[in-house]
């Protein structure tokens, strides 16, 4: 074999070794984007839960136009308060307690016309910057 055919060999087994590892490396980004679609499938947009919880209370005559701050922030120290009680004294609480903690501020700022989402943004932005 000439120095050249030996050089060439090389490029070829060089050429055949990256290839066999890009093809891997396809597999496992396949396999990775499968396991982030499934993922994202399950992903919910929080303003379609905030409406489907709102309205759900209206229908329930939970929430009417009448209802005030005063009303949503005594179910929302309810709700705390049920949360308190499910608490263990150590790291574990009630779930669900949590879950409804959260929907009813949901609800206070849907009834009052405020996007909860922004001010979440607004006030990460403030924590963020925080050194304390």
């Amino acid at each position: 074999m000439t120095d050249k055919e030996i050089q060439l060999e090389r490029e070829l087994s060089d050429a055949k070794a990256a290839l066999a590892k890009l093809t891997v490396e396809n597999r496992l980004l396949k396999s990775r984007q499968k396991k982030l679609a499934v993922k994202y499938s399950k992903c919910v947009n929080i303003e379609d839960v905030v409406d489907r919880n709102y309205f759900a209370n209206v229908r329930r005559g939970k929430i009417s136009d009448k209802t005030n701050a005063r009303v949503f922030i005594a179910k929302i120290h309810e709700e705390v308060g049920e949360l308190i009680e499910s608490w263990d004294g150590d790291d574990s609480f009630d779930k669900v307690e949590l879950a409804d903690v959260t929907l009813v501020c949901f609800s206070m700022a849907k009834h009052f016309g405020i996007n909860l989402v922004d001010e979440m943004e607004k006030k990460m932005k403030v924590n963020e910057k925080r050194n304390d």
